[in-house]
């Protein structure tokens, strides 16, 4: 009996990572982007701010150039004849725009924390994604709750919004308890996710150490 309930536990922490995950990690990282739009309005522009489709479409050559062939992130992006839909975003997309769009300072430790942060979570969404079985530890749990929780709120403190911050912590802690009652149930191995099956192979990002202290499953 114990042994049954330490696998349900197990599950119930992929569950909590994942769907904490793909709701407070994709939109943090939306609500990032619409900042730096604003942010990075051309002077010259006859409209302030412009919007996400005219710095998507200024950033046009970048963009293409980092994504090379792949034309479903492309179709996403630059829908014919469409304003790009965010709900079809996930967060390697976000990420991959906002790294190449963006304009970081890596002389600025503001910029290179923001980065981390962001690297981050697509690394801790691949991690996920990316485990032959649908299940995590309790250790790993809290080693990769305690890095996504981490991440999500310095963004938000990055974007200077209290109320933003405290929206998120609210979202984040209602996953922290077994037990949660997920609308669609626990995550088994069968069920993918959108997200799931489009996720990235893993960049090469700078906080690799931070790995070496992962706990082993």
């Amino acid at each position: 009996m114990a042994e049954a309930e330490n696998l349900e536990n197990q599950k119930e922490y992929f569950t909590r990572v994942h769907l904490a995950l793909t709701e407070c990690g994709t939109e943090v990282l939306c609500k990032l982007l619409l900042k730096k739009v604003k942010e990075l309005t051309r002077k010259d522009h006859p409209s302030m701010p412009w919007s996400l489709d005219e710095i998507l479409h200024y950033k046009k050559k970048e963009i293409l150039s980092a994504i090379g062939k792949d034309r479903s992130k492309e179709d996403i992006i630059y829908p014919y004849k469409r304003d790009t839909d965010l709900q079809k975003w996930d967060i390697s997309l976000f990420v991959h725009v906002i790294l190449t769009a963006c304009d970081f300072d890596a002389n600025d430790q503001i910029h290179r924390q923001l980065k981390h942060d962001i690297c981050n979570l697509r690394d801790l969404r691949n991690k996920v994604s990316h485990r032959q079985t649908h299940k995590l530890t309790k250790a790993i749990y809290q080693f990769y709750y305690g890095r996504m929780q981490g991440s999500v709120i310095r963004i938000c403190e990055y974007m200077q919004e209290p109320d933003l911050q405290d929206s998120f912590q609210t979202k984040l802690d209602k996953y922290e308890c077994l037990g949660h009652v997920y609308v669609n149930g626990l995550i088994t191995e069968n069920h993918k996710s959108e997200e799931v099956i489009h996720e990235e192979t893993l960049h090469s990002v700078d906080f690799r150490a931070d790995l070496k202290n992962e706990p082993e499953p």
